[in-house]
């Protein structure tokens, strides 16, 4: 019982002392001010790093097309001449999940004039076209496919066309190499201020690779003959980024 009186003695003491410093500020004016975080200090920076990267897959394009008065036989011809171009490319070695089936179509021809110079005009009847792109992942045989798809009979041949495929190693690299070059270019800001970093607090990342595709034409045509003509695969310029914010102190 007596602990429970002293208890409440100091509750009211302590109710007591509180009242006492609120009369106090408001009859002479003090101000006590208010507790507040300081905010933390930053400094934020960008780092950079690009490595090239060879490219390691080709993609060609091929078209077959035919005219003829009579539509079932356009078509005909056309659906005979690709499954017998999907043959050869099975034969060299090319996968199905590679082959992409691009345009499929059948129209009438109505003879008029075509729009170029000097005006040819286009006989009547239906054409019927089928067209399909082609990813070559052994590029030290894209000459080798050139020449199989210009001499299968596709009346529409254009490759290759070189791009990357996979770039985790170059991209975990690079990203190593960023985050030095942030690191290194906080510590110049800083120097001479007697302020050091104290920790990361943001990354955000960022990167391309060079949009532009390598291309070269694999082949000349000398009559009916296709030559073969020496390709060179290239590279792809791949750019890392990384938007880095870090905590600065004494």
């Amino acid at each position: 019982m007596k602990e429970h009186f002293t208890f409440a003695i100091k509750v009211l003491f302590a109710l007591g002392i509180f009242v006492l410093f609120g009369w106090v500020s408001q009859s002479f004016g003090v101000n006590w001010g208010k507790l507040e975080l300081a905010p933390t200090a930053t400094v934020s920076v960008t780092g950079q790093a690009d490595g090239q990267q060879l490219n390691q897959i080709a993609r060609f394009y091929a078209e077959v097309s035919a005219n003829n008065e009579n539509k079932e036989i356009a078509t005909e011809e056309v659906n005979e001449a690709m499954s017998e171009l999907l043959a050869q490319l099975e034969a060299f070695g090319i996968p199905e999940e590679d082959i992409t089936t691009e345009f499929v179509g059948v129209y009438e021809n109505q003879g008029a004039e075509l729009a170029i110079y000097p005006p040819r005009a286009v006989e009547e009847g239906w054409r019927a076209t089928n067209s399909i792109s082609v990813v070559l992942r052994d590029i030290d045989r894209a000459s080798e496919l050139a020449t199989l798809l210009t001499e299968s009979g596709a009346t529409n041949v254009s490759g290759p066309n070189f791009s990357v495929d996979d770039t985790t190693d170059l991209d975990q690299q690079l990203l190593g190499q960023a985050m030095a070059d942030a690191r290194e270019k906080a510590e110049l800001l800083l120097s001479g201020t007697n302020q050091k970093i104290i920790r990361v607090i943001s990354v955000s990342e960022g990167g391309s690779y060079n949009p532009m595709p390598y291309y070269r034409e694999t082949m000349a045509m000398g009559g009916d003959q296709a030559v073969n003509v020496p390709v060179e695969p290239g590279s792809q310029t791949i750019y890392k980024s990384l938007n880095v914010v870090f905590e600065i102190g004494r």
